[in-house]
C-alpha cells in the first residue's frame, strides 16, 4: 500500500486489506487522508523510479513527518515488526503442545495464556522470587489474607 501510494498508483485493495487486518490499530479515515498527503510529499521530495522500504523509512524520519503522518507511521511500524519467517510461530505451537497435554485439556483460555507466557519467558520466570509472588497474591484481599496469611521470608 505504501509503495503504490508513493508511486501514485491506486491502492484501494491494499488499503482495504490493511484496515481490515489492523482495524484496532488504525484510524481508517485519517489513514486515507494521510496517504494522499504522503503521496504528495513523496512526489515532491523523492525523484526516482525504484522505491525500496529503506527510502520510505528515511523519508518518514525527516523532522515532523512521523507526527504529521501518524497513521502512515503506524503502518510502517507494523511492516517493520513483521517476522521474516514463521519460526517464532512454530516455536509457540511447539510450546503449546508441551503445555496443553491430554491431562491439561480442560484448562480455560485465560489459564492457558498465562501458562504459555510463563513457558515462553522461562528464563525470566526462573528469576522470580516465589515468596514475593505468594505474598503479593495473598495480600490482594482480606479473604486471601485469612486463607493464606502473610509471612516474611528470608
Amino acid at each position: 500500500m505504501l509503495f503504490k501510494s508513493a508511486k501514485g498508483e491506486e491502492c484501494e485493495n491494499e488499503f482495504k486489506k490493511v484496515t481490515e487486518t489492523y482495524n484496532c490499530d488504525l484510524d481508517k479515515d485519517l489513514l486515507e487522508t494521510q496517504l494522499l498527503l504522503f503521496r504528495a510529499k513523496w512526489k515532491k521530495e523523492f525523484k526516482g523510479d525504484k522505491i525500496v522500504l529503506h527510502d520510505i523509512v528515511e523519508f518518514m524520519r525527516q523532522d515532523g513527518y512521523c507526527d504529521l503522518l501518524s497513521e502512515v507511521s503506524t503502518v510502517l511500524q507494523l511492516i517493520l515488526v513483521l517476522p521474516a519467517t514463521n519460526a517464532e510461530c512454530e516455536r509457540c505451537f511447539s510450546c503449546l503442545k508441551r503445555v496443553k497435554t491430554y491431562l491439561k485439556n480442560a484448562l480455560s483460555q485465560k489459564k492457558l495464556n498465562h501458562l504459555m507466557i510463563l513457558n515462553i519467558f522461562e528464563e525470566e520466570t526462573e528469576e522470580l522470587n516465589l515468596a514475593e509472588v505468594a505474598n503479593d497474591f495473598s495480600c490482594q484481599c482480606d479473604k486471601r489474607k485469612e486463607d493464606f496469611g502473610y509471612r516474611e521470608f528470608v
